[in-house]
């Protein structure tokens, strides 16, 4: 009897339980539903993104392809600028002609070819190349080694490079520069502050877009640095300074000067500043016709196509005096020494006193060997070194500027080029550093008024 019940029982729910699966089979069924909607649209949201993140990645892979080609171009300039100055120094420059322009090519132009021989003047810089050592005569004071000046220096900024305004300075002061002649080559009283590094002879010799890199690319640096008596021992007393200090990125004054070093090819940066100011420099859009042919010996040294982008472009050589020094490596100088935040300021205190010190020692050598004019600029601010750009110019300010400057008016002309991002604030810490003193001045002149 019992299991009949239980039987019946079971038998009687049985309905019941179908009949409450009917609704919630309803319900499962809407949330399946409502599912596939989420999740279709979660399927376009990530859809969007992986096409916004191959737009991306192409994006960025033009630009790799863009800077690589810029950075082979200039690296082929380089690798042919050391083969010119290192082989004899002569190169084919190509001129606009006035002669009318050949029958085949009516619409083109007619360009004559100028041979340039350079290389008594490289020669003749590469022997004359000095080597100051870290324990050449300390800065005497200037009471003791200069007569007040009647002059009074003209301090300019630019954003071009350093050797667009070492160019602007040769054209536009020729008093400043003496020809060559049978007699002897090309002098000058123009110098150009350069920054090497400490262990890269003749720098890298590659295509980035570097201030050393630029001048190596075009001029016969890269011969003083490479083959010069003088080159080796700046490198050998820099290594040795190097092991002896266990790498503390200091380094030590040494220095090294080349006199009357030829520039033949036009800078990059320089290039976009005379477009920037207007000049007809773009030479793209004519067609190159051969009027004449050159030296068959000298073919490859001619002057690239117009049809080319116009870096690294040969020119009429100038020259300029270039000082080499090595500036503290601040960044690898922090590396070091610095490991708690309060130790901070005595590492930047101590980085200041150094960058003062053979940022001085460099004027002076300009001062000994009569430069006139010189080109300065954001000595070691850049990727290897990391300075401050403030703290560099308003070391420049104290030395050349301030009332009290070592170097007050020593120079006529003092062009500070710092281009790029780093312009503006160098500029603007530069004239701070002036009102600074303008205050303190003030304030002191109160001061005594009051007693």
């Amino acid at each position: 009897m019992n299991s009949k019940i239980n039987v019946t029982t079971r038998q009687r729910r049985r309905p019941g339980r179908n009949r409450s699966l009917t609704p919630t089979t309803t319900g499962m069924k809407r949330h399946t539903s409502g599912a596939s909607s989420t999740s279709l649209k979660q399927q376009k949201k990530q859809d969007l993104i992986k096409r916004k993140q191959k737009l991306a990645a192409a994006k960025r892979w033009e630009n790799i392809q863009n800077l690589s080609a810029t950075h082979q171009h200039r690296t082929k300039i380089a690798l042919d600028t050391e083969r010119i100055a290192r082989g004899g120094g002569q190169y084919v420059e190509d001129l606009p002609s006035s002669l009318a322009p050949l029958p085949s090519a009516p619409h083109g132009w007619s360009f004559s070819h100028t041979t340039h021989d350079m290389g008594a003047q490289i020669e003749l810089s590469k022997q004359l190349t000095t080597f100051y050592p870290h324990s050449s005569t300390p800065i005497p004071d200037r009471n003791s080694s200069t007569s007040p000046s009647s002059r009074q220096t003209q301090i300019e900024f630019t954003s071009s490079s350093s050797l667009a305004a070492a160019h602007i300075l040769s054209d536009s002061c020729p008093y400043l520069v003496t020809p060559g002649s049978r007699f002897g080559p090309s002098t000058t009283k123009i110098g150009l502050l350069c920054s090497v590094s400490h262990k890269s002879k003749g720098g890298k010799l590659q295509g980035f877009d570097d201030h050393t890199d630029s001048l190596l690319r075009c001029s016969s640096l890269v011969t003083n640095l490479l083959d010069s008596q003088a080159a080796r021992s700046f490198y050998e007393q820099h290594k040795e300074s190097w092991k002896q200090s266990e790498g503390s990125g200091l380094h030590d004054d040494s220095m090294l000067y080349a006199p009357g070093i030829a520039v033949f090819r036009r800078d990059d940066v320089e290039e976009e500043a005379l477009k920037e100011e207007g000049a007809d420099t773009d030479d793209d859009e004519f067609e190159l016709i051969i009027s004449a042919e050159p030296d068959a010996n000298l073919a490859d040294n001619r002057s690239p196509s117009r049809t080319r982008q116009a870096q690294g472009k040969l020119i009429s050589p100038y020259v300029i005096n270039v000082l080499s020094a090595v500036p503290v490596s601040a960044s690898v100088v922090r590396k070091k020494r610095f490991t708690l935040p309060e130790e901070r300021p005595a590492v930047d205190a101590e980085i200041r006193s150094l960058m003062r010190k053979r940022m001085a020692r460099c004027l002076r050598v300009f001062e000994q060997r009569g430069d006139r004019a010189i080109v300065l600029g954001a000595f070691g601010c850049g990727s290897s070194s990391q300075n401050s750009v403030d703290m560099v110019a308003e070391l420049w300010a104290e030395l050349v500027a301030c009332e009290s400057a070592r170097f007050k008016d020593v120079f006529e002309r003092v062009i500070f080029a710092v281009s790029g991002k780093q312009h503006m604030p160098f500029k603007r810490a530069f004239e701070m550093r002036l009102f600074q003193e303008e205050v303190d001045l003030a304030l002191a002149s109160g001061d005594t008024d009051a007693d």
